[in-house]
């Protein structure tokens, strides 16, 4: 049965005690989840509250209630469906209802919210609640999602999605900067009264936050639960991993991005070249695409698709060789998380006819990891790459 927003509303008044409140989409997003359970644990924190799963906008809920690590907790699953619709009005006042909230040092309970991202309208919601509260937000990681621009990101998918005047174009410059803008004061007022933690896996720093170091305060959390995790992954899955070059692919036939003829061609080279050098290779396919059948040509080991990488690379006695893929989450994780070194494609696609937003993806890409992936412009600088580790 579906939780909507009422309902939640309802059973926070219901009891003063409720003190965590997390939505997730993703498996990485449960990951998180439980990584920060386990770090508040360790701090003292007995948590009572809420996860709320959401439906992912293509493939639909993903998740359930076994994907979550709840012990010693008074914490329910729910499958939410938020009936919220912003509009212009509510989201100007709801974005300063949260600064003014964020902005007092109220000596009172603390509620965790946990999400990728500092969502206003949880004060919002806050203001349904009989009790007293001070929002303390969680942080957690969306894969390279959560290191982009976040103006320019939504202000070119904005673009990418609707054909727009000149006039749609200036107004959703100004809604998204204005967005962006108050989205960084609330993190400052957080931030100075000690209600914002992060926990994504990276600090990133610089320009165009182009910087990575790891987050070690949370990142032993991330690994023991992707350790965790592993020990349910039959063995063979994992030895065929080691000393291997692992691919990831990517759904871009399912997303329109390339009629899947190209990718997959390139993934065809990366596999000869590789078995040429006499090297194993094992490929593991994007959880959302549909057609995994079309690898079979390739002749090569297949990791079931809906396994998480992450979860066998802590669990493996000897590291894959390298991890390649164009631009997937999966290269910044094996690289951050377990050292491993990670090679994009994403120079190569570039010389293909591909159409001009996925190449400002790629472009935008390689600048934003340049200098934490390798980035061969051509199959003979990729195979001298892989010979070289």
């Amino acid at each position: 049965m579906d939780f909507y927003t009422e309902d939640l509303i309802n059973e926070i008044n219901s009891t003063e005690e409720c003190d965590f409140i997390a939505c997730a989409v993703t498996f990485l997003h449960a990951i998180g989840i439980n990584a920060a359970i386990k770090q508040l644990f360790d701090q003292g924190i007995r948590l009572k509250g809420y996860v709320l799963i959401l439906a992912h906008p293509t493939t639909g809920r993903i998740l359930k209630e076994e994907d979550f690590q709840l012990d010693n907790t008074d914490i329910v699953v729910r499958n939410y469906a938020d009936r919220y619709r912003e509009c212009h009005h509510v989201a100007f006042k709801g974005r300063w209802l949260a600064i003014k909230e964020a902005s007092k040092k109220k000596q009172v309970k603390k509620i965790y919210v946990v999400w990728t991202e500092l969502d206003y309208r949880w004060y919002e919601i806050m203001t349904h609640i009989k009790w007293s509260y001070q929002l303390c937000y969680i942080r957690i990681d969306d894969g390279g999602g959560s290191y982009v621009d976040q103006f320019k990101n939504s202000f070119m998918v904005e673009m990418y999605e609707r054909i727009s005047s000149r006039f749609d174009k200036c107004k959703a410059f100004y809604r998204i900067f204005f967005r962006c803008s108050f989205n960084k004061i609330l993190q400052k007022q957080l931030i100075s009264h000690g209600n914002y933690i992060d926990n994504r896996i990276f600090r990133a720093s610089g320009h165009n936050q182009g910087i990575f170091t790891p987050n070690e305060e949370i990142i032993p959390y991330y690994r023991a639960e992707f350790k965790r995790i592993g020990r349910t992954i039959p063995k063979e899955v994992i030895s065929i991993c080691s000393a291997a070059v692992l691919v990831n692919t990517q759904c871009l036939a399912e997303n329109k991005i390339t009629d899947g003829h190209l990718d997959l061609n390139l993934y065809e080279k990366v596999v000869d070249i590789a078995r040429e050098i006499g090297l194993s290779v094992v490929l593991k396919p994007h959880p959302r695409e549909l057609n995994v059948e079309k690898y079979k040509r390739l002749r090569i080991k297949l990791i079931p698709s809906d396994t998480a990488q992450e979860a066998i690379l802590a669990n493996l006695e000897e590291k894959p060789k390298c991890i390649v893929s164009i631009f997937s989450s999966a290269l910044l994780n094996a690289w951050g998380l377990f050292d491993i070194p990670a090679i994009s494609l994403a120079k190569i696609m570039l010389k293909e006819e591909i159409n001009e937003e996925f190449r400002r993806q790629l472009m935008d890409f390689i600048k934003q990891y340049n200098g934490v992936f390798l980035f061969p412009e051509s199959y003979e600088k990729f195979k001298n790459a892989i010979q070289s580790l």
